[in-house]
């Protein structure tokens, strides 16, 4: 699903992160740092510096479980629902209800209001 190799070496960094629960930090950052498509701006420095920036984040451990088996898994299991459902872009969003099927959440910004009324909206169902 990645575009280029920055795009695949940023996706494993983010799902390491996420074995850390730090998955939306790590995202965040690689948002708000993001260059051109190929243009070389995902570093090991700025990935270095990523997890410098996110508080209790473990940098050295996050940067060897990116060819983790367990990283291959959550990014093999991503791609399989992200198919099913369509995505064509990112940022995507989906959710559901624990052990329900998820959808695509429509955002208005990527911040937390901008995803609100799409969960409130699935936690009142």
């Amino acid at each position: 699903m990645a575009v280029g190799p920055e795009s695949e070496q940023a996706l494993r960094f983010a799902v390491a992160a996420g074995e850390q629960d730090k998955l939306w930090n790590a995202v965040h950052l690689l948002y708000a740092n993001q260059g051109s498509e190929n243009s070389g701006w995902v570093t090991d420095d700025l990935l270095r510096g990523i997890g410098g920036a996110v508080q209790g984040f473990r940098t050295d451990e996050a940067l060897d479980a990116t060819s983790s088996p367990r990283t291959e898994e959550e990014i093999a299991g991503a791609a399989a629902i992200a198919g099913r459902l369509g995505v064509r872009g990112t940022p995507t969003f989906a959710a559901g209800r624990t052990g329900k099927d998820v959808s695509v959440v429509p955002v208005s910004s990527l911040d937390a209001d901008g995803l609100r009324p799409a969960l409130d909206r699935l936690l009142a169902e």
